[in-house]
C-alpha cells in the first residue's frame, strides 16, 4: 500500500492489518514521482499484480503504462462513476476523459462500482468488471418500530458542494411544515458559516433560518469514529448528492435497517429499489424528495417493510461475497484468464431495460455538454 505522508502523525481512521507492507511517500515525492517510484517498489518486490485507484491522475495513467511494458498484470479500481469527469466542474478533470479511456483499453481488468458504469464501459472495451464495495458493518436486527421518533439522518462530508448540503436543508424545511417534531441529524465535516452550492451562495445557517426552522431540531454532530450510534437513533437516511460512484452511507444505513430517500444518480438502482427499500426522486425535487421522507416518517408500517427491505437488500454488499468476487478475479488475472467465460458471467454486469439504460447515457452526455458550455462561457468571461 503506497500512500503520501506529509510526515506528521495523524489521527488513523482505518486501521491497516499487520500483514500490509504500508509505504508513505512524502506529499512533493507522491505528487511529482508517484508513477516512477511505484513501478520501482512493484519491480523491487516482484509483485503480480498492480491495483490502482487515482485514475483521474497522469501519474497513475503512466504507472499503469509502466506495468505493461514490464508484464506487471494491472487493475484499474474506479471509485466515481463514469461519468464524472466530464461532469466535474473542475476543468481540469476533463482533459483525462481521452487520457483515461485510451489507458484502460490496456489493462487486464477496469472494475466499477455499478451495473450502469460497467456497462457504459463495455461499449468500447471489453475488460470491465463489476465490483462493488463491501459493506462496512454487519447486518443489524433491527428492532422492532421504534414510536415517538421522527429522526432524519444525512452522513458526508458537507463543505463538498457536490453533496447539496442546501438541498438537505431545503427539504428538512419542508417536512418540517408538516411534522414539526421530526429531526435532522447531520453527520461528517461541516461549516455552518460557508457559502453552500445554493444559488445565492448562503450559509447553512443562514439557509436553516430562511426556511423558519428552528436549529433545536438540527443537530450538527461533527466526525465520529461511532457512526452506529447515530444510524440506530434515525428512521430514515436522506441522500441530496449531484453525483455519486458508490454512496456507502446508504449501505451503513441500510445494514442498520434505514429506509432511503434519494436524488436519482447513475447506478443508485443497484442500492435502492424505489418503493421496496426507499424512494427515489428527479434530481433537484425537493418538494416530492420531502413528500416521500415525510410518507416514511408518518407511517410506521411503511417504514417497518422498508426497514425489512433494506436489510435484506444490503446482505448482497456483504464483505464476504464482494472478497469472492475479488478473490475470482484475481486469481484469473495471474493466470491470465481473466477474459474466460466464466469470469464474465460472475463479475459482469447486468442491464434489465436497455432503453432506460440508452436514455440514461443521453442524459448524462447532455448534462456534460451543458456544463462545458457553462464552464466555456464562463472562462471567455473572465478572459475578456
Amino acid at each position: 500500500l503506497i500512500t503520501p505522508s506529509n510526515g506528521a502523525e495523524q489521527r488513523a481512521t482505518i486501521p491497516i492489518p499487520s500483514n500490509v507492507t504500508h509505504l508513505k511517500l512524502s506529499r512533493d515525492l507522491y505528487r511529482d514521482s508517484f508513477d516512477i517510484v511505484a513501478l520501482t517498489h512493484a519491480k523491487l518486490l516482484n509483485v503480480d499484480v498492480v491495483i490502482g485507484f487515482l485514475n483521474l491522475n497522469e501519474k497513475q495513467l503512466k504507472l499503469y503504462e509502466g506495468c505493461v511494458r514490464h508484464g506487471i498484470k494491472t487493475i484499474a479500481s474506479n471509485h466515481e462513476y463514469y461519468f464524472f469527469p466530464h461532469r466535474s466542474p473542475d476543468p481540469g478533470m476533463r482533459r483525462f476523459v481521452a487520457r483515461r479511456k485510451e489507458v484502460f483499453k490496456k489493462l487486464d481488468a477496469v472494475l466499477w462500482l455499478t451495473n450502469f458504469s460497467t456497462a457504459v464501459h463495455d461499449i468500447d472495451a471489453d475488460n470491465g468488471y463489476l465490483m462493488p464495495n463491501p459493506n462496512t458493518f454487519e447486518i443489524e436486527k433491527r428492532s422492532a418500530n421504534k414510536t415517538g421518533t421522527k429522526n432524519i439522518i444525512c452522513v458526508g462530508r458537507f463543505n463538498d458542494h457536490i453533496k447539496r448540503v442546501d438541498r438537505i436543508i431545503n427539504v428538512f424545511g419542508r417536512v418540517q411544515k408538516e411534522i414539526p417534531d421530526s429531526t435532522l441529524t447531520l453527520v461528517g465535516t461541516v461549516d455552518r458559516d460557508a457559502p453552500t452550492a445554493d444559488v445565492k451562495g448562503r450559509s447553512i445557517d443562514e439557509l436553516i433560518r430562511k426556511a423558519n426552522i428552528s436549529f433545536d431540531n438540527v443537530i450538527f454532530a461533527g466526525e465520529t469514529s461511532d457512526i452506529s450510534s447515530h444510524y440506530k437513533k434515525a428512521d430514515l437516511i436522506l441522500l441530496t448528492s449531484e453525483t455519486e460512484g458508490f454512496p456507502m452511507v446508504l449501505t451503513e444505513a441500510m445494514c442498520h435497517g434505514l429506509p432511503v430517500v434519494c436524488g436519482d444518480i447513475p447506478g443508485i438502482e443497484d442500492i435502492v429499489i424505489d418503493g421496496e427499500n426507499g424512494f427515489v426522486v428527479e434530481q433537484n425535487d425537493s418538494a416530492t424528495m420531502a413528500q416521500r421522507v415525510s410518507e416514511i416518517l408518518a407511517n410506521s408500517t411503511l417504514r417497518d417493510t422498508m426497514s425489512k427491505s433494506a436489510l435484506s437488500h444490503a446482505a448482497q454488499f456483504s464483505g464476504q461475497n464482494i472478497a469472492k468476487r475479488w478473490d475470482s478475479l484475481l486469481k484469473a488475472v495471474i493466470r491470465n484468464d481473466n477474459t474466460s467465460v466464466a469470469l464474465k458471467e460472475v463479475l459482469s454486469f447486468n442491464i434489465p431495460d436497455r432503453d432506460v439504460f440508452e436514455r440514461r447515457i443521453i442524459k448524462e452526455i447532455d448534462e456534460s455538454v451543458r456544463q462545458s458550455i457553462v464552464m466555456a462561457d464562463s472562462l471567455a468571461g473572465v478572459n475578456k
